[in-house]
């Protein structure tokens, strides 16, 4: 590798050195046997890098017209696209890049025609474009004239200066529609060299010269393509158009840049929450056949449908020789064949039983002397 290559390659703890290329942005065609590192990709650049080209990089194809053969030139770090008294010439330098939006790049330009002037606007011609998204394999011949040396050829956009008749900053499609434009007298400088900064990004593009904002334009953008450059060109009138101090910083990595950690802050505790009322307590449903009642006596018991319904359906009940004459104190006694005559007609009326002297029922049949419960 030459002497000049090593010192644009050249890095002094992770300062860039003037000159240097960070291969993240550029695809460099290099020849076979070129000792250097694989390109990085812009995802793997570091953040805020800028990086600063001087036209002598393998990364630039030049290209003109046949009016300017030996056009451009490149000395001591300036581009000459085109020289003064060159007619119905133009050029272009084409950087092939792999760069993404967003980026800002930055440089210096400057026009001069010996018979031209401030007020000259006539004389001098035609101006500088700096172009991007564009596809440079497909560059073809840089068109002379209004165009500014920007090819029709392999899309893209171009932030231009043209210097004759009107001199102003426009943004200008390759298809040829311009979506913006602001009179501005230094696009012709005689001599002057004059800062400009433009700002990409996927759907806007904004360009600076000095403080004054020049551009704003909002579009959605074509990036398929990813080649950027300048060119110019000159017809009837003519003029000398150059650039130097040309530098690119990718941006991309703002948007992910680590942040100091900051102190957990405690998650705030919850509002207490009002307990909810408490329901009033409900008796636990009692089930029909689990509520027990106090059976009533013989004398206060009536005869409900169901006991009616039961001796209806069963065959007559024999009783025994010896019947009951004594009262049963909680259970009601069997129902002879003749109550239930009564209980077909009509509700039966209670019949007293006698009952001995102690109050306890007697029953011939039982064995002992205790009373009969249920």
């Amino acid at each position: 590798m030459a002497d000049m290559d090593r010192e644009l390659f050249t890095i002094h703890q992770g300062n860039i050195m003037k000159g240097f290329i960070y291969p993240g942005i550029l695809a460099f065609g290099l020849t076979a046997g070129t000792a250097m590192a694989a390109p990085l990709s812009v995802e793997q650049a570091p953040a805020k890098v800028t990086q600063c080209l001087d036209f002598s990089e393998k990364a630039w194809a030049f290209t003109s017209n046949t009016k300017a053969k030996a056009w451009p030139k490149v000395n001591k770090g300036t581009l000459t696209l085109l020289p003064d008294n060159l007619y119905s010439a133009s050029a272009a330098a084409i950087l092939r890049s792999n760069l993404q939006p967003p980026f800002e790049v930055t440089f210096e330009y400057r026009t001069y025609d010996d018979d031209g002037g401030s007020h000259l606007i006539w004389n001098s011609a035609d101006g500088i474009s700096f172009f991007f998204y564009k596809d440079g394999a497909s560059y073809g011949t840089p068109p002379t004239g209004g165009f500014l040396g920007f090819s029709r050829s392999g899309g893209g956009y171009a932030v231009q200066l043209p210097t004759y008749g009107q001199r102003q900053a426009r943004f200008r499609a390759a298809s040829g529609s311009t979506f913006q434009a602001t009179p501005f007298r230094q696009a012709y400088t005689h001599g002057q060299w004059v800062p400009l900064r433009v700002l990409v990004q996927a759907n806007r593009v904004q360009t600076w010269s000095g403080n004054r904002k020049l551009l704003d334009v909002a579009l959605n953008f074509d990036t398929q393509f990813t080649s950027l450059g300048f060119s110019a060109a000159t017809g009837a009138a003519d003029s000398e158009h150059q650039v130097r101090a040309f530098c690119v910083t990718p941006i991309r990595q703002k948007a992910t840049e680590s942040k100091p950690e900051q102190e957990a802050k405690p998650e705030p505790k919850p509002a207490p929450q009002p307990e909810p009322p408490v329901a009033p307590a409900v008796a636990p449903e009692v089930k029909p056949e689990e509520l027990k009642l106090p059976e009533p006596s013989v004398e206060q018991q009536p005869i409900t449908p169901d006991v009616v319904e039961q001796v209806e359906t069963q065959e007559p009940v024999s009783t025994p020789e010896t019947s009951v004459t004594t009262e049963e104190s909680e259970q009601p006694a069997s129902i002879e064949p003749s109550t239930l005559d009564d209980e077909e007609t009509g509700e039966p009326e209670d019949s007293p039983v006698p009952e001995d002297d102690e109050g306890d029922i007697e029953v011939d049949d039982l064995s002992n002397d205790e009373p009969l419960n249920s």
